[in-house]
């Protein structure tokens, strides 16, 4: 019975079959492309740096206390890695469509 339960609680986590997104998927996915997935990571660490050292130099020339500078200056960092990522995953994704599109192209050329 116990040896149920087990597999019960496997199949409700989702194991047993590979993730949406997941490198062993069939699809096409901005995960499973390594400079997309690369692209979208810089850039959402530059979006984080860029919003940090925004608000962060808005406050301190606002004459705003340290700690809230710092405080800030995090929160700041967060909306820009949440802007930056909402909207390089639109573009990561038109970009790898097209790329599909190409060398699906390119293939029924040579076919031919």
């Amino acid at each position: 019975m116990a040896g149920k339960k087990d597999s019960d609680k496997a199949k409700a986590k989702g194991k047993g079959k590979p993730a949406k997104g997941a490198k062993g998927g069939d699809g096409i996915s901005i995960a499973g492309h390594p400079r997309v997935r690369a692209q979208v990571r810089r850039a959402k660490g530059w979006g984080a740096l860029a919003g940090f050292c925004l608000v962060a130099y808005a406050s301190i020339s606002g004459g705003v206390d340290t700690f809230d500078v710092g405080l800030r200056a995090l929160m700041g960092g967060v909306a820009g890695y949440v802007v930056v990522w909402a909207t390089a995953v639109p573009v990561a994704r038109a970009y790898v469509l097209a790329e599909a599109r190409a060398a699906r192209q390119r293939a029924a050329e040579a076919g031919d």
